[in-house]
């Protein structure tokens, strides 16, 4: 199964690569589990991820979606291989999702 044919479409799929590659603002890992979460608000870094890696051409309105967003967060649970990409549209929201999710995590586990 390739990278794309894993997600619901190929801008999920090439969110999720470039915040596996570093391509993020933020991120938020639990060391006991490997799980994690990362803040994505630069929709220009996917973008030089899907040339860079080859991808192929976005959709237009994939290319729109992602621009048109605050910013996105990517969650990987490395125990069920599940992956989910949340694109919010206003910075509130986008920062009240993130401020959430880094208070669910203790301390020690939280990279910036």
């Amino acid at each position: 199964m390739t990278l794309v044919e894993k997600f619901k479409t190929k801008l999920d799929a090439a969110v999720y690569g470039a915040a596996k590659e570093g391509g993020v603002d933020g991120i938020i890992s639990r060391s006991t589990d490997g799980s994690w979460y990362a803040l994505v608000k630069d929709g220009g870094s996917v973008l030089r991820w899907i040339v860079d890696n080859n991808v192929g051409v976005l959709p237009a309105e994939e290319t729109h979606r992602l621009m048109r967003a605050s910013g996105v967060i990517v969650h990987e649970n490395r125990e069920n291989k599940e992956v989910s990409v949340r694109y919010l549209y206003d910075d509130e929201d986008l920062f009240d999702a993130w401020e959430s999710l880094d208070s669910e995590f203790l301390p020690a586990d939280v990279e910036v």
